[in-house]
């Protein structure tokens, strides 16, 4: 493209962005796929993940049985635990992944001290806000640097229709923190 635009909404789609506060969204056939995508767009063979103990079932799953098979291992915490976190954090970490409301417990963990322990140790926080929705929390206002979507909850309003979406706030420095290509 000679010009940057809009061309097709699962490539760029300008008004989910703007609805999260975000620069940038991309459309997803689900939830799990924005999910998918957005782990091993950060993590490959021999990275670490640090995730919520009590995130979305099929997180988990992915989490914990076909990921390692690739090579990325998981860390599951309680994200309440802030030294927890901090401690399963290692050299190969890529990102630290939570949930905006926790989908089992209901849960609100500390968005901006997640986000000071994860820039700290200069990865992104990456928060599933499918319960929250933009309307209700701006993670990016708390320091989130990528949210992650299931579109068929909320956003597509009757969980009529599967769809996944993954907004970048534009915020994480990815050259910067040397563990992005």
């Amino acid at each position: 493209m000679r010009k940057p635009g809009n061309i097709y909404t699962r490539i760029t789609n300008p008004t989910t962005a703007a609805l999260e506060g975000g620069v940038e969204a991309l459309a997803t056939a689900s939830g799990m796929t924005a999910v998918t995508y957005t782990i091993l767009a950060l993590a490959h063979a021999g990275d670490h993940v640090v995730a919520a103990s009590t995130i979305y079932g099929g997180t988990f799953n992915l989490l914990k049985e076909p990921l390692p098979r690739y090579g990325i291992t998981t860390t599951f915490v309680d994200v309440d635990n802030l030294e927890e976190v901090e401690a399963a954090i290692k050299d190969n970490t890529k990102l630290v992944l939570i949930e905006t409301l926790g989908n089992s417990l209901i849960n609100i963990p500390d968005l901006e001290k997640l986000a000071e322990i994860a820039h700290k140790h200069q990865i992104p926080l990456v928060s599933d806000n499918t319960f929250a929705i933009p309307y209700l929390i701006n993670v990016f206002s708390h320091g989130v640097d990528i949210a992650i979507h299931s579109a068929t909850k909320f956003i597509g309003g009757h969980g009529t229709t599967i769809g996944g979406i993954i907004v970048d706030s534009g915020r994480f420095d990815w050259m910067a923190s040397g563990k992005f290509p």
